[in-house]
C-alpha cells in the first residue's frame, strides 16, 4: 500500500445504497456490483458511549446487508468529536473504529490516511477471499450452480494438506496503481512476459507449467475457468489490469470449449474493461487513434457484441429462478456497449475526451462539451456521426436489443435504471420520440411504486404498529371483523414525487405533440373569481387576440391515434396520484387542443372528468381553478324581427288605472296588456262537461247487453269498478288549457282509483272533445252524488269563475247502481 502523499490514481465509488438482496447470487460473478467497504460517519459528545455507537454501527450494517453474504469486505466507523472537552480513548478494544479530535488542525490529511487503511483493509480481503475460493471446497461452491454463492470465508474448512507453501512470483507492475503483493494478500499470476497492451493484446503463449503447479489443489471434477474470471475481477478491481489481463484470457480459452455462457459474456465484458483502462492510463489521444487500418475500439465492440449475443443464448427459462438476474445482466451488458459507442461518438472519436466519458458513468453521467444541455440540432448531431465515425442509427440499433419481455422480469429499481439510461441515450442521440416512448414505461413503475407504497385504505400498516383511530378518537374499539365499522376514516394523502411525475408527464406529451398547458391553473379568491383577474382586468386579451393565440399560432404534429391514448394515460396518471386540479388541467388542455381528432365519447368523457375533478378538489378545500378555456361562446348578436302576433302596441296609460268595479274591466272585455291571460278565459261557461258511467267494454250502463237485467233495467255487477266518464268540450273560439277537480257523496262509501282534484285535461283547441275515465267502486247502497268542474289552469279551486261544470246522480240498490 503507498503511503498517503505517493502519487498515483485511486478511483472510488460511493453508491447510495446496496444492491437489493435478490442480486445476491452475483456477488462472485460480478463483484463490481457490491460495495467492497463501509465507511460509518457518528458524531460524539462527552456524555455519548463509543461502545453503544458502534454497536449501533454494526446493527446498522446486519440490517441492510444480508448475514450470510461476503460483502462488505471491510468496515470502518470514523467519529468526529463535537466538543472540545471530550476525551476519548478506546485503544484497541473497538478494532474498526477511528475517532477525529475536534483539536486536529488537518483532519484532510487524516481522512486521506484512513481511506488508505481501509483500501489496504480491501485487498488484504482479497487474498483472503482467492484462498477460500482456490481450495477444493471454495471451487465447488464456484462451479455449482449457474450463478453460486459461497458461504462465509470462515465456514470453508483449510485444504488436508495444509497451506500452501510454494507460490509463483507475481507479475511486476507496469503501471501506478499499489502494489497487491504486500501484507496478507496472495494472488500471484502465471510468469508471463508482458510485450504488449491494449484492447488487441494477445499473450503469445500461457505457460501451462506453472499454472498446473498453482492449480494443484482444486478437485479434478471442477473446472478452473470461474476461478480464473474471478481472479481477473480482483485483479482488475485491485488496479492491475494487466495481471487482470492475463487471467482474463486464461479463462476465456476455457470457456470456448464449455457452454458456460453467462461467465463467458462475463469474462469478455471483463476484456473489455481492461481494454478501456489501459487506454486511459497510458494516455492515448486522438492523433494515435487516426494511426492504423482499423479503429482502436472495434475490438473492444466486437468483445462487448460476443457477450450480448452470450447471455442472450444462455439456456434458461421463465420459471428458472435465476431468469430476472439473467435480464439484468442481458440489458446492463447492452447499455454498456451503449454507452461505450456513445462516449466515442460524442468526443468526435477516440481519444481523452471519450476516455474521460467511459470512466463517469452513473445516474449523472460525463457530458461532453460538443453536446449542448438545451438541445443540439440536426445538422451537429450528423457531424458527430461523421466525424467519429459511428452514426447515431448504429447506437440506437444496438440500444433498442434491451427492450423485450424480458424486463418484465427484472425487479422495480432494475427496471427504473435501465428504463431511465435508455432514455437518457436516446435524448442525446436527438431520438424524442424513443424517448418519449421509453419515459412512458418509466412513468407506468414509477406510478405502481407510488400507489403501492402509498397507504391509501391503512391496511399495509405494519403489525409493530398499534392501531389508532384515524379521526383522532381516543380510545375506540375496533368491531370483530377487525375493520373500523361505522367509522369512515380517510387517510391523509402523501403529495411527495406528485410534481415531479407531472413535470415528466408534461415533457413527454410536448414531444408527442400535445399541450397540457394550454389551459392554466389559477388561483381562486373567496369571492369566487380567479385571483389574477381580480387583480388586473386590463390584462384581459380581446377575443380575437384569443382566437389568434389558440388556433392560429398553435403548432400541430404527431399522430392523432397516439395522441388521444396519450391523453387518456395522463388522465389517468394525474388521478392515480392523486392530484384532481391537474386532472382538470389535462382534460380541458386536450379539449382545446385535440378537438379535432377527439370523437364525441372522448370529449364527453375528459369534459366530465374536468368537471369531477374541479368538484373534489373545491370539496378539499383546494383554492386552485382552471381558467376560462372553451373560446368565444358568443360569435355575434343580431336583432331579428318580432312577429306580427307579438308586436307591441302603445296603449293609453289609462287602461293600466284601477277602477272601482268589482269585476275587473279586463275579465269583462277591456283592453288586455297581456298576451296571455288564463282568468280571462276563465270567466264564463267556455266549455261543456258530460258524465256518465260506462262498463268495462266502454259501453253505456243504459243499452249493454252484458248487463245485469233487473225489473226492466240494467245495472251493472255489484261490488265491481266501473268507468265515470268526463266529456269535456272547449266551447272558447280559443285554444285552453283546462283542469278537473271531481267530488263524490258520500265520499266515505266509494271507492276510486286515481286523482280526484287537479286532475290535468291538457290543451283544447275550440270545438275539441276529450274524455277521461276514472275508475270508481260502490261499496253501498243508496244514492251519491257526483259533481265534475272544469276551470282554466292557474285558477285556483275555489274561484267562483269556471268554465264548466257536469253533475251525475247514482241509485244503487241491493248492490246494483242505477244511472240518472
Amino acid at each position: 500500500m503507498p503511503s498517503p502523499l505517493s502519487t498515483g490514481h485511486l478511483h472510488l465509488s460511493f453508491p447510495t445504497h446496496p444492491p437489493p438482496r435478490s442480486h445476491l447470487p452475483l456477488s462472485l460473478l460480478r463483484p463490481s456490483h457490491f460495495p467492497l467497504a463501509v465507511i460509518g460517519i457518528a458524531a460524539c459528545s462527552q456524555n455519548d458511549s463509543l461502545v453503544s455507537t458502534f454497536a449501533q454501527f454494526n446493527s446498522s450494517l446486519l440490517d441492510i446487508f444480508p448475514s450470510d453474504g461476503i460483502y462488505p469486505l471491510a468496515r470502518n466507523c470514523f467519529v468526529f468529536e463535537e466538543g472540545e472537552d471530550t476525551n476519548f480513548n478506546v485503544g484497541d478494544n473497538l478494532p474498526g473504529l477511528f475517532i477525529l479530535p475536534s483539536m486536529m488542525g488537518n483532519k484532510k490529511l487524516y481522512l486521506g490516511t484512513l481511506l488508505a487503511d481501509l483500501c489496504s483493509q480491501i485487498l488484504g480481503e482479497f487474498g483472503i477471499l482467492v484462498k477460500a475460493l482456490e481450495s477444493p471446497m471454495g471451487n465447488e461452491y464456484l462451479n455449482s450452480t449457474l450463478l453460486p454463492t459461497i458461504p462465509p470465508l470462515s465456514e470453508i474448512p483449510e485444504p488436508l494438506n495444509g497451506p500452501r507453501k510454494e507460490s509463483l512470483p507475481p507479475l511486476p507492475s507496469h503501471n501506478s496503481q499499489p502494489d497487491m503483493t504486500k501484507g496478507n494478500f496472495a494472488l500471484s499470476a502465471a510468469p508471463i512476459k508482458r510485450t504488449s497492451s491494449g484492447p488487441g493484446f494477445r499473450p503469445p503463449s500461457v505457460a501451462s507449467q506453472p499454472v498446473r503447479k498453482r492449480l494443484s489443489t482444486i478437485g479434478v471434477a471442477s473446472s478452473h475457468a470461474r476461478l480464473f474470471k474471478v481472479l481477473g475481477d480482483l485483479f482488475l478491481l485491485s488496479g492491475r489490469p494487466e495481471d487482470a489481463l492475463v487471467w482474463y484470457i486464461e479463462s476465456l480459452q476455457l470457456f470456448k470449449s464449455s457452454q458456460d455462457h453467462v461467465w463467458h459474456a462475463a469474462t469478455l465484458e471483463g476484456i473489455a474493461t481492461v481494454s478501456v483502462i489501459e487506454s486511459w492510463s497510458v494516455g492515448n489521444g486522438l492523433q494515435n487513434s487516426l494511426n492504423g487500418p482499423k479503429e482502436p475500439w472495434a475490438e473492444t465492440s466486437d468483445k462487448l457484441t460476443q457477450a450480448t449475443a452470450l447471455y442472450f443464448k444462455s439456456p434458461t427459462s421463465e420459471g428458472d429462478p435465476n431468469y430476472s438476474l439473467l435480464s439484468y445482466l442481458y440489458t446492463s451488458c447492452v447499455l454498456r456497449h451503449s454507452f461505450f459507442l456513445f462516449a466515442i461518438w460524442s468526443a468526435k472519436g477516440w481519444g481523452p475526451l471519450a476516455l474521460t466519458a467511459m470512466l463517469q458513468p452513473g445516474p449523472k453521467p460525463y457530458l461532453p462539451p460538443t453536446l449542448s444541455k438545451d438541445g443540439n440540432s440536426w445538422a451537429h448531431l450528423e457531424r458527430l456521426s461523421s466525424v467519429s465515425g459511428i452514426s447515431r442509427g448504429s447506437i440506437a440499433s444496438i440500444l433498442s436489443q434491451f427492450h423485450g419481455p424480458w424486463l418484465l422480469h427484472l425487479g422495480a429499481r432494475e427496471r427504473i435504471a435501465i428504463l431511465e439510461a435508455a432514455s437518457g441515450l436516446y435524448a442525446c442521440l436527438g431520438y424524442r420520440r424513443k424517448e418519449a416512448y421509453i419515459l412512458r414505461e418509466v412513468l407506468g413503475c414509477i406510478l405502481d411504486l407510488i400507489v403501492c407504497g402509498r397507504e391509501e385504505d391503512g391496511l399495509s400498516r405494519m403489525s409493530s404498529v398499534p392501531g389508532t383511530s384515524g379521526l383522532g378518537i381516543q380510545g375506540m374499539k375496533q368491531s370483530s371483523g377487525g375493520g373500523w365499522g361505522g367509522v369512515g376514516v380517510r387517510v391523509s394523502e402523501s403529495t411527495d414525487g406528485n410534481d415531479s411525475i407531472l413535470e415528466l408527464l408534461k415533457y413527454v406529451c410536448k414531444v408527442l405533440g400535445i399541450n397540457l398547458d394550454a389551459v392554466k391553473l389559477v388561483d381562486v379568491n373567496p369571492s369566487g373569481f380567479p385571483s389574477s383577474v381580480v387583480a388586473d382586468e386590463s390584462s384581459s386579451i380581446s377575443y380575437e387576440d384569443y382566437d389568434k393565440e389558440t388556433f392560429e399560432n398553435m403548432e400541430t404534429y404527431g399522430w392523432p391515434d397516439l395522441q388521444v391514448g396519450v391523453v387518456r394515460e395522463a388522465v389517468a396518471v394525474a388521478e392515480a396520484l392523486p392530484d384532481f386540479p391537474a386532472v382538470a388541467q389535462f382534460a380541458l388542455s386536450a379539449l382545446k387542443t385535440l378537438q379535432t381528432v377527439l370523437s364525441p365519447g372522448d370529449q364527453f368523457h375528459l369534459y366530465s372528468t374536468s368537471a369531477r375533478a374541479l368538484a373534489t378538489a373545491r370539496r378539499r378545500g383546494d383554492t386552485k381553478s382552471v381558467e376560462y378555456w372553451s373560446g368565444r361562446p358568443v360569435v355575434s348578436i343580431t336583432l331579428a324581427p318580432i312577429p306580427l302576433p307579438r308586436l307591441p302596441v302603445e296603449k293609453p296609460i289609462s287602461a293600466l288605472q284601477s277602477t272601482s268595479s268589482a269585476i275587473s274591466p279586463i275579465l269583462t272585455g277591456g283592453t288586455d296588456p297581456f298576451l296571455y291571460n288564463p282568468r280571462k278565459v276563465a270567466f264564463g261557461e267556455n266549455a261543456r262537461v258530460l258524465l256518465s258511467l260506462v262498463t268495462y267494454n266502454d259501453s253505456s250502463v243504459d243499452d249493454d247487453d252484458a248487463l245485469i237485467e233487473h225489473e226492466g233495467k240494467f245495472y251493472p255487477p255489484a261490488e265491481e269498478f266501473v268507468y265515470l266518464r268526463a266529456t269535456i268540450t272547449n266551447t272558447s273560439p280559443s285554444s285552453q288549457v283546462f283542469v278537473m277537480d271531481m267530488e263524490m257523496e258520500p265520499l266515505e262509501h266509494i271507492v276510486s282509483e286515481g286523482v280526484l282534484s287537479e286532475l290535468a285535461v291538457g290543451c283544447l283547441e275550440s270545438g275539441e272533445t276529450r274524455q277521461i275515465d276514472t275508475a270508481i267502486c260502490f261499496l253501498s247502497k243508496g244514492r251519491f252524488e257526483i259533481s265534475a268542474e272544469v276551470r282554466s289552469y292557474e285558477t285556483t279551486w275555489s274561484d267562483t269563475s269556471r268554465a264548466g261544470i257536469g253533475h251525475l246522480v247514482a241509485i244503487v240498490r241491493s248492490g246494483d247502481a242505477e244511472n240518472t
